[in-house]
């Protein structure tokens, strides 16, 4: 275990009380500016002054005495924060490893098989994109072919039929498939996959099954002993109060011998891992479980009144898609205009805010997060912002 003095990274004024109402009032706890509206919280986080103190804390600890910190303080911190995340997310913590994120967790897994011609990678239509493109490189590199599942509007609203999907590509190409890929909460659009009954699918026809669960961490309830996958990852810094960036990777033990070893560099800055105690004591003080029902409340109720706004619909109902964030489909389908619009220099520079339109087949639709610091007003903000813009090109509802 780490000596005391590395126990008590930050002063605790600094922490909300454990009662405080979730919305503006924590907004004083982070380190946003004035006037700044964050609903992008799904993208990058955002980290409380608690945390962003204790990280520093950390970093001038380590350069009072680099040497000694190196090789003696560092190697317990380390161990003491892979037994804590191993506690929160249900693992062993020999089978855990600390990365930067999500996307360098899926480039050594992937990159750490062996392959010969002929091979599949599967996956479905909705993968990240950083993912997708490595594939791409993999597959022309050993000659490997990418399998897509293509879904529609119907099918992710249904989490059958997405089960049935992935059933149907492994009767047809059974062990053909070297690796598939799932996404269990997906970016874009924003979807809640049956990831359950889809691993005991791969594994009862042998077939090795990587859990991209970037958006999970804090987010939804998990236990990665109850899933069992071969793969495993999520972003910490997401919906967790962490600095950026930090993820990790779960690797069943059974198959840990036939990758490359991972270690990170001792020369890395760990400041980041660190800070993982104060971040669990950040959620601990607020909650777990009431953060993340907050956090979905207020996803379903700014679903209804954003699309009351704009007299559209969501792109996935949320009694379908349990999750803090959500897909309004918008009242304008008109590409150049949307692009013209939503311009990210001209939103975040004029508007102080972040709403971006994207597509998924033939809508255009904006993804909403929804975190502490929100509440609902933010959103009725954004959907009138949304309408008066629209309307000032000419566009009705």
């Amino acid at each position: 275990m780490e000596d005391q003095q590395q126990l008590t990274k930050s002063d605790d004024s600094e922490l909300p009380p454990s009662n405080v109402e979730f919305g503006h009032a924590l907004k004083r706890y982070y380190e946003f500016k004035e006037n700044h509206m964050n609903l992008n919280h799904g993208s990058f986080g955002a980290s409380p002054k608690f945390v962003t103190n204790a990280r520093q804390e950390y970093i001038k600890d380590f350069e009072s005495k680099p040497d000694f910190f190196l090789n003696f303080t560092h190697p317990k911190i380390l161990e003491n924060r892979q037994i804590q995340l191993s506690q929160y997310v249900d693992a062993d913590p020999q089978d855990l490893v600390f990365v930067k994120n999500a996307t360098e967790a899926a480039t050594y897994i992937l990159k750490s098989l062996e392959y010969k011609p002929g091979d599949i990678i599967l996956m479905f239509d909705f993968v990240y994109g950083a993912v997708k493109s490595l594939c791409n490189h993999i597959a022309d590199q050993y000659q490997v072919e990418l399998i897509i599942m293509e879904t529609n509007l119907e099918v992710i609203k249904s989490k059958d039929n997405l089960i049935q999907i992935v059933q149907s590509h492994i009767t047809s190409y059974g062990q053909k498939i070297k690796i598939a890929i799932i996404d269990y909460i997906s970016s874009t659009p924003a979807l809640c996959v049956p990831v359950k009954d889809i691993i005991l699918l791969f594994r009862e026809n042998n077939i090795l099954c990587m859990i991209d669960a970037a958006h999970t961490f804090n987010h939804i309830d998990f236990s990665i002993r109850k899933l069992d996958p071969d793969f495993y990852y999520s972003n910490i810094h997401k919906w967790a109060p962490m600095p950026k960036s930090l993820a990790f990777i779960y690797i069943k033990k059974e198959i840990r011998n036939r990758l490359f070893s991972i270690q990170d560099s001792q020369y890395r800055d760990f400041s980041n891992i660190y800070c993982l105690k104060e971040t669990l004591e950040f959620i601990e003080r607020l909650g777990r479980q009431r953060m993340m029902d907050y956090c979905k409340t207020l996803a379903h109720q700014a679903g209804q009144r954003i699309s009351d706004i704009w007299g559209t619909e969501l792109l996935i109902p949320t009694e379908n898609n349990q999750i803090a964030m959500i897909n309004v489909v918008l009242p304008c389908q008109n590409k150049e205009l949307l692009e013209k619009l939503f311009n990210p220099k001209f939103m975040l520079d004029k508007l102080q805010v972040y709403i971006v339109a994207t597509k998924y087949k033939d809508f255009y639709y904006v993804r909403f997060s929804c975190y502490i610091y929100n509440q609902l007003s933010d959103y009725e903000f954004a959907a009138n912002l949304v309408m008066k813009l629209l309307q000032s090109e000419g566009v009705k509802k």
